[in-house]
């Protein structure tokens, strides 16, 4: 609190003296000294106040001759920091001595982070038939997480890894209860102008777009960034494919099917304000991704993919304008198998208008727009984004806005397969519209009826359409037809007070289908589904009656009618459960009960109604016997029920199943410094 208030005094104070921008360098993540105006001691009566980015840390300062002496008991991470100076006089007003940067550089020496967890149960008793023969009574899984770093000058050193260990099952192989999700050896250097990598491990490619979304892979990578950002290349190879196990030859593969290469770059040019983009990658792979079938299939697919493109901004970041042009060759069907590479392409344009920047809000709180086209070709492939869909173009806009309590979004879009119009292939459209309408409203008086016993009210609104059509000709192609429309509408109401919150939702999800019988000669290919209507009803509260007890409840209700076939469905589901502290730090209780109840009736004759009933309770104790402090682990031991049973009242089956289960759990942390 008293850091807030002394940016309130600092935002008023007037300023006595003001000093450069270039950030002073601490001594260490502890202690540093600036040297004081001759204000600040010319002032009988008057003292000193310093805040460090939002924290007052007037209690670690001391004056030494004419420099103020910081001097903190927790080290501060490395970074910059703004240091402002206040002297408060006798009669509560206050002027800012000085605001400073403060440069904390990265310690030399080493700091490292562990984190560990082992977990293991076993099951006491049961009373489930044969529901657990062939499972383990026990289980056991644990993690370890280890990072660190050493600095000296301009040279760091990283490593970083985390392991899983799961033993699910007894005859789960050895080598596969081990598992090795990430590993990272690296070596920086922080120049003057430059920083440099060289990173071994799992290495990840920050780019995402058509060549690269969310590509992480073993391998070794070599990057270079300036200091402003603005210039950034990386080259890396690494597999291809996914892996995980702890396995020496998974570690750092060599084989030379399952290996990509690559190459990003950027730069940014006036003032930011134009970047320009481009990657590569080239490979080989065995793995399964779009349009590909990976289920014992010894092929071996592969070729290049490249792709340029430039992001600017215009009117102060008002308009934001993305283009990108991607290229491949790659052979999808195995290489040295039927057809040889074949060369692909994909492209995108993006335009975003906001109140961000030099348009301003207008009548809005805030206001953005998005438009895109982007379309991706039949042949195009990228071994760093596998599953990125082909074959397809999309040309949508999306508008949101809010004004005072309102806010509301906006969502049109048009996909197109086969945008090439290839006559082998089907095309398929889908148009989508939608709006989704949010009412919080911030000025009632929540201590007025009704307000006081319903709590602080927010109203959600929502309506979507989507048409699916095809070509008439093109049903013989694919072997279906494809002429519907689905139309979801639905409104939800929430309230909130300091211990009670409760929401209704009601959706509605009306299908309507047009198409027509597909037939080869006599065969029958392809049968239109029914239309129907899904109504969805829930209701949830959450109370906490007091700081140790927390309840919930829900009920739900789905029902679902087909008018063609006259087919119905009904599910009811309700449950009730809490959390209950029964001794602080010690003791604590969760619990659980749901009934559910499914009622099914068939059109046709020769299918017998539906009648189910399931009844679901969980029962946990936990006891936090060692907290974890420090170093020393903590331990936590728990004891646990579970009960099922399903009843089939048509065919008259019951099945039954509880277990009791006891279990431990050890968490541990260690930090240096």
């Amino acid at each position: 609190m008293r850091g807030f208030l002394l940016l309130i005094f600092a935002a008023m104070a007037p300023a006595v003296h003001a000093q450069s921008d270039i950030p002073i360098q601490a001594l260490d993540q502890r202690n540093f000294s600036l040297a004081l105006p001759e204000a600040a001691f010319g002032q009988e009566g008057s003292s000193l106040a310093v805040d460090i980015s939002g924290y007052d840390v007037t209690g670690f300062s001391r004056i030494d001759g004419v420099s103020l002496v910081v001097e903190m008991d927790s080290p501060l991470p490395p970074g910059e920091y703004l240091v402002t100076v206040l002297q408060v006089f006798a009669d509560g007003n206050a002027a800012v001595l000085l605001d400073a940067l403060l440069g904390v550089a990265e310690p030399d020496g080493g700091q490292y982070s562990l984190n560990g967890m082992l977990q293991s149960s076993y099951r006491v008793a049961d009373g489930s038939g044969q529901a657990f023969d062939g499972t383990d009574e026990s289980v056991t899984k644990g993690s370890l997480s280890f990072e660190g770093v050493r600095t000296s000058g301009a040279l760091r050193l990283g490593s970083a890894v985390d392991v899983i260990y799961d033993r699910y099952n007894a005859a789960t192989p050895p080598e596969e209860r081990w598992l090795l999700p990430d590993y990272l050896v690296s070596a920086t250097r922080d120049g003057a102008a430059l920083t440099s990598s060289l990173k071994i491990g799992g290495v990840g490619v920050g780019q995402n777009d058509f060549v690269f979304s969310s590509f992480r892979r073993r391998g070794v990578s070599l990057e270079t960034v300036d200091v402003s950002e603005r210039f950034a290349i990386q080259a890396f190879s690494v597999v291809s494919t996914p892996r995980n196990l702890l396995r020496g030859e998974e570690l750092l593969p060599r084989e030379s099917d399952d290996r990509a290469s690559g190459v990003t770059a950027s730069i940014s040019l006036l003032d930011d304000r134009l970047r320009f983009k481009g990657g590569l990658v080239d490979g080989r792979t065995s793995l399964s991704g779009a349009g590909f079938n990976n289920f014992g299939d010894p092929a071996v697919y592969g070729g290049e993919t490249w792709n340029a493109g430039l992001q600017s901004t215009l009117v102060d970041g008002g308009i934001e304008i993305s283009l990108e042009r991607a290229g491949s060759r790659f052979d999808a069907d195995g290489i040295g198998l039927g057809e040889s590479a074949r060369g692909g392409d994909a492209e995108r344009a993006t335009v975003v208008f906001s109140s961000a920047g030099g348009f301003g809000n207008g009548p809005f709180a805030y206001w953005s727009m998005q438009l895109e086209h982007r379309e991706v070709g039949i042949d195009f492939y990228s071994l760093g984004n596998m599953s990125l869909p082909g074959n397809l173009r999309v040309q949508s806009a999306y508008l949101q806005a809010g004004f005072r309590d309102f806010a509301v979004d906006l969502d049109f879009a048009r996909e197109r397969s086969n945008p090439d119009d290839a006559p082998s292939l089907a095309s398929q459209t889908l148009d989508r519209a939608g709006i989704n309408f949010v009412y919080t409203p911030g000025m009632l008086e929540l201590s007025r009826a009704p307000w006081r016993w319903l709590g602080a009210p927010s109203l959600n609104t929502w309506f979507y359409r989507m048409d699916s059509s095809q070509p008439d000709t093109d049903a013989v192609l694919v072997g279906f037809d494809v002429d519907n429309t689905t139309e979801e509408a639905g409104i939800g109401l929430s309230f909130a007070k300091d211990r009670l919150t409760w929401a209704l939702q009601v959706g509605l999800i009306d299908y309507t289908d047009r198409s027509v019988a597909v037939f080869d000669g006599p065969f029958l290919l392809y049968e239109p589904p029914s239309d129907s209507r899904n109504v969805q009803v829930s209701l949830q509260m959450s109370w906490v009656p007091t700081e140790r007890t927390t309840l919930d409840a829900f009920v739900q209700n789905n029902q679902l009618d087909e008018s063609e076939s006259n087919n119905a469905y009904r599910n009811r589901v309700y449950g009730v459960g809490g959390s209950f502290v029964l001794l602080p730090d010690k003791l604590s209780a969760r619990a659980s009960v749901s009934i559910g109840r499914d009622q099914n009736s068939f059109g046709n004759p020769l299918f017998l109604d539906e009648r189910l009933r399931s009844r679901v309770a969980d029962l946990q104790l936990i006891w936090h016997a060692v907290a974890a402090r420090d170093s020393r682990p903590g331990l936590r031991l728990t004891l646990s029920g579970n009960y099922a049973r399903n009843e089939d009242l048509a065919w008259l089956v019951d099945d039954e199943l509880w277990s009791v289960i006891i279990g431990a759990q050890l968490d541990w942390r260690r930090d240096r410094p």
